[in-house]
C-alpha cells in the first residue's frame, strides 16, 4: 500500500477547475490522497469544499431514514 501524496495548484487553477467541474467530480478527483500540500489558500479552499461535500452528504442521508 502506498502512501499519495497532490501538490495542490494554484487557487486561481483550482477554482477554475471546480468551477468546471462541479462540486462532485471535484471531490472525487481530490479524495483519493493521503496527503496535500501548496498555497495556504488552495488547501483551505479544498477543505472548504471537502466540508460543504459531507454536509451535503449527511443531510441526504438524515433526510432519508
Amino acid at each position: 500500500m502506498g502512501f499519495n501524496s497532490c501538490y495542490l495548484p494554484a487557487i486561481d487553477v483550482l477554482i477554475h477547475f471546480y468551477d468546471e467541474v462541479g462540486l462532485e467530480t471535484f471531490i472525487k478527483r481530490y479524495n483519493k490522497y493521503d496527503s496535500y500540500s501548496g498555497s495556504t489558500d488552495s488547501m483551505r479552499f479544498l477543505e472548504t469544499k471537502f466540508k460543504e461535500y459531507y454536509n451535503e452528504q449527511n443531510k441526504t442521508n438524515n433526510e432519508s431514514n
